[in-house]
């Protein structure tokens, strides 16, 4: 080697170091106020004090679901990290989100590799190739879209499987000429062990395949032949589907066959109708618009109104035959970003979904798609750059990169506390369902009724749609001494909502303790019409004598007479059996109390 491939291998070394501390620094610094001491959502069931998901052996999470509970969330690796972590950290909540930092800096600094790698070989093998794939994995790293995954220690199962994703495929592209054979070996293992963090990494040979047919050089024909051993990928996905339907196969205590448990699982399965579709469509325009722009981030994203419908459904069309045209111009790599983005996408949105969930996007869905549009970004500053020149484009990049960070940094905040999070979703989301039960339930748990009362008071109407927050409102409003309010909340969810029965039994002990037995009465009688079974029928006909007659020796007797009717009618209905024992020591007590007295 001469002495200028020398200096040039030195100096490419250098300019590398560079760029990896650099994304170290930058990365550490956008995150570093989300090392806090502080649980929201799923991750307080999992670690921390209050974890109700530990495992008692590693082995147990393959034998369970994540929720243990028939959710079909199959994730035992995931369990396995979360458990390990547990065993050492305890109850040191900021090492968990120290944890999380640190994969998001693994997972941005392979991507830096892979789109360096990207650049050098389809591009330009100068020095200039680090400088757009630096500036596209800083895009990366501090992207806001990212901060739900990085905040939050259940949902790290997103970059686990990111980083497989990268490394596999990086694997795969630099042995696929000379190596074939163990290229598609390690992209394997890889994919073997991604599955099993998170479902989401079971469409990665269909990037892989993308990846070849689009990306690499030569005839069609050889380019597909190319792709044949992917089907030896079937290999680990049926082993894959084998241990998930054994380890689900059991369900509410009772062993099922695979066999079973699989036809039931198809049996399950439901793929969007064409109006579905549509929305389905609709949705990734809105996940590439967040991407784009992200700002305000939702924790939840309502659909989207018509004429954002319209424009996230043309725009996507826009975009794609803007890929197609740059493909015959031979420029793939628009096409591959997003044909990685809509599959890595495509799981979470649930256009095949099992049961009835409904089509929806989370910012916690985004972090693996991203992925696919970084390698779009790092071709695309390439291609700005030739145009505008290095400098534009510095000029452009760093605002936008200081703009992104900062968004970062106080979306960080929010996720220290729960309060302000929900707070902040409840304002953007001018009152949803889901923003409303989230954020009513926080204030309680910190006992800040008056709070709640005051939201209660901004959503009346809501009280017919959410029986939860209907009787939130109620409890603020008991907490201040407003029953009336509290009976109006109660009125409200008897008359339209879901929660009639509850809401109709909580106004009957509330109308009990005002002595207002007439509306009482009105309460049960309405149950009870609207009561299908007749041992309930009779049980609720006894709830009401027992509440209006409470003393009455002839009244107790007879709703005895009921509630042994409705026992004998359903057996298990242990509610009966305990107002008959409480029925008894109320007889007893009246006989004793009327009793004539001893004559000595």
């Amino acid at each position: 080697m001469d002495q200028n491939s020398i200096k040039k291998h030195e100096t490419d070394r250098s300019r590398l170091w560079i760029s990896v501390a650099m994304l170290v620094f930058f990365t550490l610094l956008t995150f570093a106020n989300s090392w806090h001491d502080a649980l929201v959502f799923d991750d307080k069931m999992f670690v921390g004090p209050g974890s109700e998901q530990r495992l008692d052996s590693l082995s147990e999470a393959f034998t369970r679901d994540v929720w243990n509970s028939g959710s079909g969330l199959y994730r035992p690796l995931l369990l396995i990290d979360i458990e390990l972590q547990s065993r050492w950290l305890g109850e040191s909540l900021p090492g968990y989100h120290l944890a999380n930092i640190l994969l998001h800096l693994l997972t941005t600094l392979t991507l830096f590799g892979f789109l360096r790698y990207l650049l050098r070989t389809f591009q330009s093998p100068d020095e200039t190739s680090d400088f757009y794939a630096l500036l596209a994995a800083l895009t990366f790293a501090v992207h806001p879209a990212h901060t739900e995954v990085i905040n939050s220690v259940f949902n790290k199962s997103s970059m686990y499987v990111s980083l497989a994703a990268i490394t596999g495929l990086w694997w795969l592209l630099s042995n696929l000429k000379t190596r074939p054979a163990r290229g598609w070996i390690g992209l394997g293992l890889i994919y073997s062990i991604a599955v099993l963090f998170k479902e989401s990494a079971l469409i990665l040979p269909g990037i892989a395949v993308a990846m070849i047919v689009l990306v690499t050089e030569g005839p069609l024909k050889a380019r597909v032949r190319r792709c044949l051993p992917v089907f030896w990928l079937l290999i680990p996905i049926a082993l894959y589907f084998w241990i998930r339907t054994t380890a689900l196969a059991t369900v509410g205590g009772e062993e099922a066959s695979e066999t079973n448990a699989l036809i039931s699982l198809l049996e399950q399965t439901r793929i969007a109708s064409e109006t579905q579709s549509l929305a389905g469509i609709a949705t990734f325009g809105r996940g590439l618009a967040i991407l784009a722009w992200p700002y305000p981030l939702r924790l939840y994203y309502p659909e989207p109104g018509n004429l954002a419908y319209i424009a996230y459904i043309s725009a996507q069309f826009a975009l794609g035959g803007w890929a197609v045209y740059l493909l015959a111009k031979g420029r793939p790599m628009l096409i591959f970003s997003l044909v990685f983005y809509y599959l890595a996408l495509l799981p979470s949105i649930r256009l095949i979904t099992i049961d009835s969930a409904t089509l929806h996007l989370s910012e916690r869905y985004l972090y693996f798609p991203s992925v696919g549009l970084a390698i779009a970004l790092a071709f695309g500053l390439r291609a700005l750059a030739v145009r505008a020149g290095r400098r534009t484009l510095v000029i452009v990049m760093l605002p936008l990169l200081l703009v992104l960070a900062t968004i970062s940094w106080d979306r960080n905040a929010q996720w220290k506390s729960e309060v302000l999070l929900f707070e902040t979703e409840y304002q953007l989301s001018k009152g949803s369902d889901d923003a409303l039960r989230i954020l009513v339930a926080a204030h309680h748990k910190y006992g800040r009724h008056e709070r709640v009362a005051e939201i209660c008071d901004e959503n009346r109407l809501e009280f017919r749609k959410s029986y939860q927050f209907a009787f939130a409102c109620l409890s603020s409003y008991l907490h201040q001494e407003r029953l009336d309010d509290g009976l109006a909340a109660l009125q409200e969810q008897a008359m339209h909502g879901r929660g009639w029965l509850p809401a109709r039994l909580s106004l009957a002990s509330l109308y009990q303790l005002r002595k207002q037995y007439q509306q009482v009465v009105e309460q049960y009688a309405d149950i009870i019409e609207r009561t299908v079974e007749p041992a309930l029928k009779d049980f609720y006909k006894g709830e009401m004598l027992l509440a209006v007659y409470p003393d009455d020796r002839e009244q107790l007797e007879l709703a005895r007479r009921l509630f042994q009717q409705a026992l004998a009618q359903d057996p298990d209905l242990d509610s009966a059996r305990m107002r008959i024992e409480r029925i008894d020591r109320k007889l007893t007590n009246i006989d004793a109390l009327y009793a004539p007295a001893d004559s000595n």
